[in-house]
């Protein structure tokens, strides 16, 4: 059985590649109807989600790099994770 920091590293390397490919439909798919993002903004639900990484993207904002620093369980279901990022854009290098 896997440990949650192996499950928050697996999920922040495909998170990763994901956005490095700009690849809106498989980011979407990693969060659920009812997910927040917490960053510069607090976005909630999928949708808005999307929209908002859409933006920052748009921005040249087209390569990350996420290093897992903290994970713990909030109940059964929910996993808090918390990253570091280092972001890279590719207008303003």
């Amino acid at each position: 059985m896997k440990n949650i920091m192996n499950i928050a590293n697996e999920f922040n390397s495909n998170y990763e590649k994901l956005w490095n490919e700009s690849d809106f439909s498989g980011l979407s798919n990693l969060y659920s109807v009812h997910s927040i993002l917490v960053g510069y903004d607090v976005v909630q639900n999928r949708e808005n989600i999307i929209k908002n990484l859409k933006q920052i993207i748009d921005q040249g904002w087209t390569k990350i790099k996420i290093q897992t620093q903290l994970v713990s369980f909030i109940d059964p279901d929910i996993i808090l994770v918390a990253n570091i990022y280092e972001a890279f854009n590719s207008k303003n290098p």
